[in-house]
């Protein structure tokens, strides 16, 4: 089984494997996304990880970055 590991994302993030979309993640906190699904053997793969580091506020505003803070793949 091949997992992804993401220790953090700040806003939100989105994973597509060999161009097939493979997981969404929204928040900051650490998530994992089993991949078997979208890998193949022979030949080699490739993933794609996009990131969002805005937010609509209440108010209906886009916001960028989360507590003054860019946004991002953070930690292992």
């Amino acid at each position: 089984m091949v997992t992804l590991h993401v220790g953090g994302v700040r806003m939100e993030a989105w994973v597509w494997v060999n161009g097939s979309f493979a997981a969404h993640h929204l928040g900051h906190a650490t998530h994992s996304s089993p991949l078997d699904e979208w890998l193949t053997s022979d030949v080699p793969n490739e993933m794609v990880i996009a990131v969002s580091n805005t937010r609509n506020d209440r108010s209906g505003s886009v916001v960028r970055g989360y507590q003054d803070r860019s946004g991002g793949i953070y930690r292992p």
